[in-house]
């Protein structure tokens, strides 16, 4: 197998590369449910929780998941799928429009529901799981209505990703259709299979099963290289799929081509909090990696980088470029030398908005108590470190919030900043009373207030309660405000330092 530069430049140029490229998404989208509440009792009708809720959160799963990593990782994604006429498609059309900004490849079929998935949690942990389902054959009004939106999608393609969940959408023909429109085309394809007849998916470029997939196929057992190595072979000279990338979960992915070519790349995950949707993730990132001109080591590098970042994450989370390429930096032999900045700890606890809202529903999903501060913080000093300390006595998780110098200079009363947004953050980061530090770019953080929905949002005492930005939205939401402990006299010595002080020279 021909080696490919795996520079850190390398692979920046091939993420990059990821924007805009269009990609169709064909497979078995559904709505997953999550209803969150406590159960405290058990019902007295039978030997069963009782679960009361609190909150429900909605999102794209199935190929709908697949697609919204495509999105994430910035490509222009068109979704075509079938959903039913009824509430649940409703909702689920709703999430498509939002999140990929084009539902006109959805069908809605009303012979059949939308496919419907909804996990009841509490304390972390889910207690059961309800499906709404219906295996059927596509009508033929369906299959030829799907295959019209195919042809027309193809046309102006960069590549096609199958997501086959084995709920009915992906028969032979359909299937059949898809690959061999695309082939027409010579666009890159990849599938998420299922079943066990693979002939579906010959003149595939990538077919990728997990190892126990593997096995059921091709009726062997897979345990151990050798093993693993002629069940895939296997199912090559069963058909004409001309790559295959098998996942090994902890063991990372392999990868076997039709001229007994492989390769192996292990696993790269730090911390393992959930393995929901990592294949999307992979298959997502495969894709646009080839799109990109990547070859099949870099792109499964990059597969695996985007594994690695999503099993740290709860639930069917997402990787965005930015993640992506700091993950890919981190374990660069160029790191040391093309980021030195990088290095300093206290960036490490730098987050955008976006990668916070996941992190927080992380440590919700773990029953941790969520802590919310904000200010420019522009010269740290005890009376800040007394806040930080006090406020964590009071929450599992401190996010503090700092203005941007654009937030700053939208501030009237503030004149001048003696140190840019990314000095302040990193030294906010380097306490170890702070887990998450967000740099907002608005005049106040309320959005970002909303966004990640504390339990608890804690100010200086020089505030009173009422003047809290924000209290009252919390306190709704059931959280609370809290007011902490500052010597005074370091906000005056502070302000009659920074009137003196010159303007920052570049401001945003």
């Amino acid at each position: 197998m021909t080696t490919a530069p795996t520079s850190l430049s390398a692979f920046k140029e091939i993420i990059a590369d990821f924007k805009g490229k269009k990609i169709i998404c064909l497979g078995d989208i559904m709505l997953d449910r999550f209803i969150y509440g406590d159960v405290t009792r058990t019902s007295p009708e039978a030997p069963v929780p009782v679960l009361l809720e609190n909150y429900e959160k909605s999102m794209l799963g199935g190929a709908g998941n697949a697609a919204c990593n495509l999105a994430a990782l910035g490509a222009d994604v068109h979704m075509i799928g079938l959903i039913g006429d009824d509430e649940a498609g409703k909702r689920l059309s709703n999430l498509v429009s939002e999140q990929l900004g084009d539902k006109t490849g959805l069908l809605s079929d009303k012979t059949r529901p939308t496919i419907e998935k909804t996990r009841f949690i509490a304390s972390g942990q889910q207690i059961m799981r309800l499906d709404r389902e219906d295996l059927r054959e596509l009508t033929t009004k369906s299959l030829e209505a799907l295959k019209n939106k195919l042809a027309k999608a193809l046309k102006s393609a960069d590549g096609l990703l199958i997501s086959d969940y084995g709920k009915g959408l992906l028969g032979f023909d359909l299937t059949r259709f898809a690959i061999d429109m695309a082939g027409q085309y010579d666009l890159p394809v990849l599938v998420d299979p299922k079943g066990t007849d693979f002939t579906k998916y010959n003149g595939a470029t990538i077919v990728k099963p997990n190892v126990s997939e593997l096995e059921k196929v091709t009726d062997r057992h897979c345990a151990d290289e050798q093993s693993l190595q002629e069940a895939a072979h296997t199912l090559l000279g069963m058909t004409t799929i001309k790559n295959l990338i098998v996942t090994r979960s902890e063991n990372g992915m392999s990868y076997f081509a039709t001229k007994q070519t492989s390769l192996h790349v292990p696993t790269m995950a730090r911390e393992v909090y959930d393995v929901s949707g990592a294949g999307d993730t992979v298959g997502a990132t495969l894709l646009l990696a080839l799109t990109a001109g990547a070859s099949f080591e870099q792109a499964m590098r990059l597969g695996n980088a985007a594994a690695g970042l999503v099993v740290g994450k709860i639930g069917t989370a997402l990787v965005r470029p930015n993640e992506l390429i700091d993950f890919m930096a981190k374990s660069s032999s160029e790191h040391v030398l093309a980021t030195k900045d990088l290095s300093l700890p206290g960036l490490l606890k730098l987050n955008t908005e976006n990668e916070a809202v996941e992190k927080v529903d992380l440590w919700r999903a773990q029953n941790l108590k969520i802590g919310f501060t904000n200010g420019f913080f522009d010269l740290l000093h005890p009376g800040h470190i007394a806040l930080f300390e006090q406020a964590k006595k009071h929450c599992d998780r401190l996010i503090v919030a700092v203005n941007s110098d654009q937030s700053a200079t939208k501030q009237s009363p503030i004149k001048t900043l003696v140190q840019d947004e990314m000095s302040r953050a990193t030294l906010l980061g380097s306490l170890g009373a702070v887990d998450l530090v967000v740099p907002f770019h608005t005049e106040t953080p309320m959005d970002l207030i909303k966004a990640l929905k504390p339990d608890v949002l804690i100010k200086g005492n020089d505030y009173r309660e009422e003047d809290i930005l924000g209290g009252d939205w919390v306190k709704d939401n059931g959280g609370q405000t809290l007011l902490v402990d500052i010597d005074p006299k370091y906000n005056e010595r502070i302000n009659q330092f920074a009137s003196k002080a010159e303007p920052l020279k570049k401001v945003g």
